[in-house]
């Protein structure tokens, strides 16, 4: 483990640290970075940003995932909800400019799962420890028509199907 944390993927035997760099690696190989340098420039901003957006809600999701202590509903209410709402609104301002119903482009990439992902499990009604009130979403119905549509792409349906069950 090249940092000493998880994720690692090993490639050839050589191991790749840092969840980014894997996605960014396994996008380009799979051919869903984007489909031209700006476009890729496009796609690692709004990744860095979310990247931004979950260190401003650390220590919300430490307190409710049991592993630190603190209040809760006011790290909700104060922590949460403000840089959600805010990064959200960003996340839909790409998404209405691509107007192809992808965050980038006309095409599928890596944060287009990304998001998918952080949305389905905010919305989940299955006990995620992420799981958040559907009504943070009036604000931002394109975000959750953006998950559907990535989630309904038969391959990415398929695996969320099949794949293990994992309590985040």
């Amino acid at each position: 483990m090249p940092f000493g944390t998880l994720p690692v993927l090993y490639v050839d035997g050589r191991p790749l640290g840092q969840s980014h760099a894997i996605s960014r690696y396994l996008a380009r190989q799979f051919g869903i970075n984007g489909r031209c340098p700006w476009e890729e420039a496009q796609v690692n901003a709004i990744a860095d940003q979310f990247k931004d957006y979950f260190n401003e809600i650390r220590t919300y999701n430490l307190v409710k995932m049991g592993f630190a202590e603190g209040d809760s509903e006011k790290l909700y209410a104060d922590t949460f909800l403000p840089n959600f709402k805010k990064n959200f609104q960003f996340f839909t301002n790409f998404l209405k400019s691509s107007g192809a119903g992808f965050l980038i482009g006309d095409s599928l990439t890596w944060v287009d799962l990304l998001i998918a992902q952080h949305t389905s499990d905010l919305l989940s009604d299955s006990g995620s420890v992420f799981a958040a009130s559907s009504s943070i979403f009036d604000d931002f119905p394109e975000l959750k028509a953006h998950q559907k549509k990535i989630h309904s792409i038969p391959n990415i349906k398929k695996w969320i199907e099949t794949r293990p069950a994992t309590p985040l």
